[in-house]
């Protein structure tokens, strides 16, 4: 008999992360969505034949995850709204190391 897992797909500003949980809420696998193959393949090899099933993650779970992307998007729009197309990022040049003064 297959292992059954729940399978929930959590939208992130950087992509859909897909949440694999068992049956006590425990997590099992964490992967993005364009890896969705690698992930089915990697819990086969773990845990045998694996049945997913589409279901909603335990809400402590995907509440981990929403400060987190709260978080980087502040974190983005702060970032860009201080650059504009007349104030470029400036880089910073590197100091050269100072000739040791060594006595002869």
């Amino acid at each position: 008999m297959p292992e059954c897992f729940d399978l929930d797909r959590l939208p992130t500003p950087i992509g859909t992360a897909l949440l694999v949980t068992d049956a006590d809420g425990l997590l099992r696998a964490l992967d993005w969505e364009d890896h969705e193959l690698r992930m089915k393949q990697l819990l086969r090899l773990h845990y045998g034949a694996v049945e997913l099933k589409n279901a909603r993650a335990p809400r402590e779970l995907r509440a981990v995850a929403r400060p987190a992307q709260a978080r980087s998007l502040r974190g983005l729009r702060r970032r860009r709204s201080r650059r504009t197309a007349a104030s470029p990022p400036r880089l910073r040049r590197r100091r050269r190391p100072r000739p040791s003064a060594s006595s002869s």
